[in-house]
């Protein structure tokens, strides 16, 4: 039961730090010390981070990448699902977790802050709920054993992929998230 407790502790870390979209460096470890510091980061810091932690604990991980556009995300505000259309595919990164008896899909990408909106999912472990996934993918995803097998499949990192045609989607996206969470803190 401890074991379960930890594991449900290590995912709300990991979940509960507040999502924002971040052109990140390649570097996982870098992506990770970002996110921490920074307190903000995507679902490839975050995946990042629990697939280390879990790998450490002798848990085998697996990184699942889901092609999706933004666009098709039907929790988005219409004004932001118009700003995105014509961006290029992205990419979402989740985990799964293969025990001997069992395997558990992880998604973590969506904070606490944004439950009045976003599929915010429960600690997995303790609660036996599967997560959901926190986009609605294009594709069914590509299984990685590291993020450096991924952005060698991906030919590149999926946040340099046209990056300039996206920042002003991230931008408005960032704010949009930003007021969502700002009226979740209680006073």
């Amino acid at each position: 039961m401890q074991k379960i407790c930890f594991f449900d502790g290590v995912f709300v870390l990991a979940r509960d730090i507040p999502y924002r979209v971040v052109l990140q460096p390649k570097d996982e470890a870098t992506q990770i010390a970002h996110a921490l510091k920074a307190n903000a980061g995507g679902c490839t810091a975050k995946h990042s981070l629990l697939g280390r932690i879990f790998r450490s604990l002798g848990l085998k991980a697996v990184y699942l990448d889901y092609p999706f556009y933004w666009q098709d995300q039907e929790y988005l505000p219409q004004y932001l699902r118009d700003i995105a259309y014509g961006l290029p595919i992205s990419h979402h990164l989740s985990l799964e977790i293969i025990t001997e008896n069992s395997k558990q899909f992880i998604d973590a990408t969506w904070d606490k802050g944004l439950a009045t909106v976003f599929p915010v999912n429960a600690p997995p472990f303790s609660t036996g709920k599967q997560c959901v996934n926190a986009v609605t993918p294009s594709d069914e995803p590509s299984r990685f054993e590291s993020l450096r097998h991924r952005e060698s499949a991906n030919g590149q990192h999926p946040y340099s992929t046209s990056a300039d045609e996206k920042l002003t989607f991230y931008a408005a996206f960032n704010s949009y998230l930003a007021q969502i969470q700002s009226s979740a803190i209680q006073p």
